[in-house]
């Protein structure tokens, strides 16, 4: 079902939908019932500034002998509005939480988000910070060879966990046919207070439109450190010549 009404202040919308199944769930024989909603608004004001907000969430439950239940929601809002000349800036948020119920085990994780970016016709640059903690599995560890009713039975496998995400991103025109675009991102993520997880990305291309044809150098870096594997770092450069054709 859907919804959608244009207003004086502005524009609301929503969503919402229901879900009935039946079968083979781990092993068991059982129904699943769920829901899933959403809703949002967009306002703007004589200034040129615009508000929007959106909230949407999610359960699930399976009946049977070993039931299940899941649930998400999250909110999110944000605003965007002019600074100077040609120059205007976009600054929003989020927080989410969601939790899966076992009949031996509860995990749950909550976590928010922060983006900003500056935007100019030839000029964008942007941010973005992702903060999540919560319970985890621990499937690279004491969590491997167990079947997944043994794991969701048994409530000493929760484990603590927090993941933490931090990206960059930059992309500009500054002379006619040149694009310059790059792009950051380093996450890490702890199980019990232990490393488990570091990942950094790095990307940087050049590009150039001559007629039909498009010229593109980079650059990429990969580096990754996960559990007890060793560290994997990649690099690489490379060009890249590019032409649309029409194929009747």
């Amino acid at each position: 079902m859907n919804y959608s009404k244009k207003l004086k202040w502005g524009t609301l919308s929503g969503e919402y939908g229901r879900e009935l199944g039946y079968g083979s769930i781990t092993g068991q024989s059982g129904t699943i019932t769920g829901q899933t909603y959403r809703a949002g608004f967009q306002h703007a004001t004589s200034n040129g500034m615009i508000l929007e907000g959106t909230v949407r969430g999610s359960d699930q439950a399976v009946h049977n002998a070993n039931p299940l239940s899941d649930k998400s929601f999250s909110a999110d809002a944000g605003v965007s509005f002019h600074v100077v000349g040609d120059f205007s800036t976009r600054l929003g948020g989020g927080w989410q939480n969601s939790s899966f119920l076992s009949a031996g085990n509860e995990f749950r994780s909550s976590g928010y988000t922060a983006r900003a970016s500056i935007e100019h016709p030839r000029y964008q640059i942007s941010a973005t910070l992702n903060n999540v903690l919560g319970d985890s599995l621990p499937f690279t560890s004491q969590g491997l060879g167990l079947g997944v009713g043994s794991i969701l039975l048994n409530p000493a496998l929760i484990l603590p966990s927090d993941y933490r995400a931090l990206g960059f991103a930059m992309h500009a025109n500054p002379i006619r046919k040149v694009e310059v675009s790059a792009s950051w991102t380093r996450s890490r993520q702890h199980l019990d207070g232990i490393l488990n997880n570091d990942f950094e990305l790095l990307n940087c291309n050049l590009t150039y439109h001559f007629r039909k044809l498009q010229l593109e150098s980079g650059y990429i870096r990969f580096n990754q450190t996960y559990a007890l594997y060793p560290n994997l770092y990649r690099s690489r450069f490379y060009v890249k010549v590019q032409r649309t054709a029409k194929v009747l």
